[in-house]
């Protein structure tokens, strides 16, 4: 397969992956509560956005294995998934922003299994990617 038939390829897992967070379907877009950041040392963040097969999306921030990414409470989203300047988030987006590398353990009721995040979580092999909490992003 020509190169360019697996960034179409990629585009159709991260479309068809997410659904809105009002679809029972599924997850939508993981996001920190609102009233309850999650915790967390803030520090600069910067990074490439990665897909896994499942279509979970991923950050690159160079400071080891791609990251599961739990976005802004306020983060806009379309089609299941994160929108920013107007613009479904995709694979190679390189994202800035401020927040916090964490491992799983910081997500809330964490390691209920069957909750908001520990669905995600499991799906996404957090486990094992580890966490990029971002309070703010934008495209660089």
């Amino acid at each position: 397969m020509r190169s360019g038939g697996w960034t179409g390829i990629a585009a159709v897992v991260l479309l068809t992956a997410g659904c809105s967070a009002d679809d029972e379907g599924g997850f939508g877009v993981p996001q920190q509560p609102a009233d309850a950041p999650l915790a967390g040392s803030r520090t600069p963040i910067h990074g490439t956005v990665e897909v896994q097969p499942n279509g979970c999306l991923m950050l690159d921030t160079g400071t080891g294995r791609p990251r599961w990414i739990v976005w802004p409470a306020d983060q806009a989203a379309e089609q299941g998934q994160p929108v920013l300047d107007g613009r479904l988030v995709v694979v190679g987006d390189v994202l800035s922003g401020t927040g916090a590398e964490v491992s799983v353990d910081a997500l809330p009721e964490w390691p209920n299994r069957d909750g908001y995040f520990g669905s995600f979580a499991v799906y996404c092999s957090a486990e094992e990617s580890g966490v990029v909490v971002l309070d703010d992003a934008v495209r660089d």
